[in-house]
């Protein structure tokens, strides 16, 4: 839609989280059409301290069983060590605050897995930001994306956090 609104105009895509996991595939079937793409803290690995081996196996058994079964919630809370930032994201209405089915959890793990056979196609260039502190996307994700990216021009910043700083 922007491209037809806008068509001299170059297409940069801005991802974050499992927006960068869905950027990442929408990415490579449109390559021709995109300038670059910026990764805030990009799905490419889970953390283990928010999916532990356990849950995720239990995760793939149950999916055969009852793929509908809710695994849980995640917790506002791991987005932002902001308050005001937390509220904002549950406070708007395109953000989704309900449970995880076991169908959509395992369709991710599914998506991550195949990303290294993915990141060497990617040529476009890239931007990746990520924390130090993220609990959802383990920043050896994109220690990982950055390796493994097919792009000559590609940009990665370890954004750091102080324990004490308050925000």
């Amino acid at each position: 839609m922007v491209k037809q609104r806008y068509p001299r105009l170059p297409l940069f895509l801005l991802a974050q989280g499992l927006g960068g996991l869905v950027a990442t595939y929408v990415g490579k079937e449109r390559q021709h059409e995109i300038a670059g793409v910026i990764f805030m803290a990009p799905l490419v690995l889970v953390n283990p301290e928010s999916a532990t081996p356990l849950k995720l196996c239990c995760a793939r058994m149950m999916y055969h069983l009852m793929p509908n079964f809710s695994l849980g919630y995640m917790d506002p809370r791991w987005l932002s060590r902001s308050q005001r930032e937390v509220i904002n994201y549950m406070n708007d209405p395109l953000n989704y605050l309900g449970p995880f089915r076991m169908r959509f959890i395992v369709q991710v793990l599914h998506a991550v897995t195949k990303l290294d056979k993915i990141f060497p196609e990617i040529t476009w260039p890239v931007l990746i930001l990520h924390g130090d502190s993220d609990k959802l996307c383990d920043i050896k994700g994109s220690f990982l994306m950055y390796e493994k990216l097919g792009s000559s021009d590609k940009t990665f910043k370890v954004i750091h956090f102080s324990q004490n700083r308050h925000l």
